[in-house]
């Protein structure tokens, strides 16, 4: 009797085995003597425990996906993704990207809307504030009219 060397996708533990077990999923067994689990973030590719990589998340060890729109991922090893911020776009790439001057877009978009007449960009949530009375748009917020001068509403 001869030693034989598991295949990949199999493991045996030293002692007096018969044969080689397959790999539990979410584990990587290269034909060692033990199957070792992949860790969060990372999923198994064929028979190697790879990260999922930047745009991706790995939520169970065996598979890798791609962030949808709306969310992104930063890291390397995610196992979600986040949510896209207000004031942000995300295509379910690496990173979100920030809203131009005079646009603005809702938590959780793919797309970045530009700011109607009338109204500046919200520093607290994806909608719109209106431009009060006695007030100007000044770009991406309001300010007061300074003397000498007036401000119509435009809304």
């Amino acid at each position: 009797t001869t030693e034989t060397t598991c295949p990949a996708g199999t493991s045996s533990t030293s002692g007096t085995n018969e044969f080689c077990t397959p790999c539990a999923p979410g584990q990587s067994c290269t034909g060692s003597a033990s199957a070792s689990a992949c860790s969060n973030g990372q999923w198994l590719s064929g028979t190697t425990c790879t990260n999922c990589g930047a745009g991706y998340y790995c939520p169970d060890k065996t598979n890798k996906y791609a962030c949808p729109p709306g969310y992104y991922s930063s890291t390397a090893t995610a196992t979600s993704c986040t949510s896209c911020p207000y004031n942000n776009k995300c295509t379910g790439a690496a990173d979100k990207v920030a809203c131009g001057a005079g646009e603005y877009s809702h938590p959780i978009s793919e797309y970045c809307y530009t700011v109607p007449s009338g109204y500046k960009k919200s520093s607290s949530s994806g909608v719109p504030d209106i431009i009060t009375f006695g007030n100007y748009d000044s770009g991406d917020t309001s300010a007061a009219c300074t003397a000498g001068k007036y401000c119509p509403y435009t809304g």
